[in-house]
């Protein structure tokens, strides 16, 4: 109930992931209320069309499309849950998969609550279907706030993603790199941004991570380059760089990577073995400002609101340097709570977008404020 109340103090703006319906949208009163029903089974279409999201019933929002009170639902939450999931079954193709968790508002009155829908993003493009609606047989996306018609060339993405996806899967693991990019216990780390951030943003606070990594470790040979995999919706931006660590070999920091570019170009090498001074607490203090100029630019985008958790977490026996982020709704964006040692975790509210900050100097007062909990959490004066 903390985090409703926090979205509400804080008044997040709905976005891509998150969506508000105040409780009178399903009024049983209503002439309406088969059509409201329809409304939102788009919208958990646009969501899995998406990277997913979080549908909120029982929440008003303000002409500024930011979270303002809570309005509890009162019919009877077994049967609304039930209607929710059966009409998501019955209305998409392939059927979305979505997780309900009812919140009770009042502790006094058990009859009012609050349902949170996490909207899990479709591995294929899902179609919208009824019969009864002139919308039928139509792709929903999320646009911003907006759920709207996928139009020519947003299909386009949608139906090359999966198709795409397998074929990068089937050719990094033909070249016999010895990775199975299936077993997520390959993966350590990754730095990326999610789908809706736009690509001057994305390249920005990427470019001083991927600088380095090339710093480091030369150039891939060219057996370990590859072109032709065209980019689509998932690979579009501009160096998207993961990390691999084999279970093999504890010793190795990373001993694999490959970077996803906007062309569709794919750099990949295997086998790197990283200098032990890469963690060296000097090395650390030296490019500590990269790394937080990569959560500034994340934490201050305009299109998240809400609590975020930076965690990088720092373990010198081991040799792992992670970096993830956790948004409001407990969902890590960047990886899962098991993989990450959350005993360097920080938690920064944020109340404002920095598109709201006009003044050269608050803007700079929030950075400050942002870099100094990052120094204080390692130490660092």
């Amino acid at each position: 109930m903390n985090d409703i109340n926090d979205l509400i103090l804080q008044t997040v703006r709905e976005s891509t992931i998150l969506e508000y319906k105040e409780a009178n949208f399903l009024n049983p009163s209503r002439a309406d209320l088969q059509k409201q029903y329809w409304k939102l089974i788009k919208i958990i279409c646009g969501f899995a069309n998406n990277n997913g999201g979080i549908l909120i019933l029982g929440i008003s929002d303000d002409s500024n499309s930011c979270a303002s009170s809570i309005t509890p639902l009162h019919q009877d939450h077994t049967v609304l849950i039930n209607k929710l999931r059966g009409l998501t079954v019955s209305h998409t193709i392939p059927s979305v998969l979505i997780k309900i968790q009812e919140i009770h508002t009042n502790p006094s009155t058990p009859t009012e609550y609050i349902l949170v829908i996490k909207i899990i993003e479709s591995e294929e493009p899902v179609m919208y279907i009824n019969s009864s609606d002139g919308d039928s047989h139509k792709y929903y996306f999320r646009y911003n706030e907006d759920t709207i018609p996928a139009d020519h060339a947003t299909l386009r993405l949608l139906f090359s993603k999966k198709n795409i996806e397998e074929k990068l899967i089937e050719y990094l693991e033909s070249r016999n790199y010895g990775l199975n990019f299936r077993n997520s216990e390959n993966v350590v780390s990754w730095i990326s941004i999610p789908f809706q951030f736009p690509l001057e943003t994305f390249t920005e606070i990427n470019n001083s991570t991927i600088t380095e990594l090339r710093a480091i470790f030369n150039n891939p040979s060219r057996d370990n380059r590859f072109h032709g995999i065209s980019s689509n919706g998932r690979y579009s931006h501009n160096g998207i760089l993961f990390f691999f660590l084999l279970p093999r070999d504890e010793n190795d920091l990373y001993n694999g990577y490959f970077e996803i570019k906007n062309n569709g170009y794919i750099e990949f090498k295997a086998g790197i073995h990283a200098d032990e001074q890469f963690l060296m607490e000097s090395n650390i203090i030296k490019n500590f400002n990269e790394f937080i100029n990569y959560l500034y630019n994340f934490y201050s985008h305009y299109n998240y609101f809400g609590d975020i958790y930076t965690i990088l977490s720092l373990k010198k026996t081991k040799k792992e340097l992670k970096l993830g982020i956790r948004d409001f709704s407990g969902t890590f964006i960047h990886n899962t709570r098991n993989n990450f040692s959350l005993e360097n975790q920080i938690h920064i509210k944020r109340i404002v977008s920095i598109k709201d900050i006009e003044n050269e100097d608050s803007r700079l007062k929030l950075s400050n404020d942002f870099k100094r909990e990052l120094y204080n959490c390692f130490g660092i004066d």
